[in-house]
């Protein structure tokens, strides 16, 4: 179940709730949601990006709509912009290629040619159209990239 805000008149039955914050200028409504959310539950969690905890893992559907997927976290480059390799490290593949058809990673193309290839095989199976949301940094499209990114 996902609930955006207050807790509904209508609470459905749970062990615990969890309040996942992307961006730090949301904290102060990430506590107040905390507050709220307590009034009715026993456990109340709070985590995400914001809170500067490094993901551990993806399990499609928490925390994300349906058809968004992470296959790699972190960054190997060291922008003076970005809190990428701060927040996550460096660039680490997932083992296990979580099904969806939007790719969120930060950093996909630094992942290996073998990695790439299993989440190509996997947006292959997709019932749409993929979507590379994280972004593609341009700087490392090879005319071969380009053209596994053409199917």
């Amino acid at each position: 179940m996902v609930f955006v805000g207050d807790p509904p008149l209508d609470r459905p039955e749970a062990d615990e709730v969890h309040i996942s914050v992307t961006f730090t200028w949301d904290l102060h409504k990430c506590y107040r949601l905390a507050m709220a959310w307590r009034q009715y539950y026993p456990k109340v969690l709070i985590g995400g990006p914001a809170m500067g905890v490094a993901p551990e893992g993806f399990e499609p559907g928490m925390y994300v709509k349906e058809g968004v997927t992470f296959t790699s976290r972190g960054c190997n480059n060291v922008c003076p912009f970005c809190l990428v390799p701060e927040r996550e490290g460096k660039l680490t593949e997932y083992e296990q290629i979580p099904p969806g058809y939007i790719i969120q990673d930060n950093s996909f193309l630094q992942c290996s040619a073998e990695h790439r290839e299993k989440v190509y095989r996997m947006l292959d199976k997709q019932p749409k159209a993929a979507a590379f949301a994280g972004g593609l940094q341009a700087s490392l499209v090879t005319d071969e990239i380009a053209a596994d990114l053409s199917w």
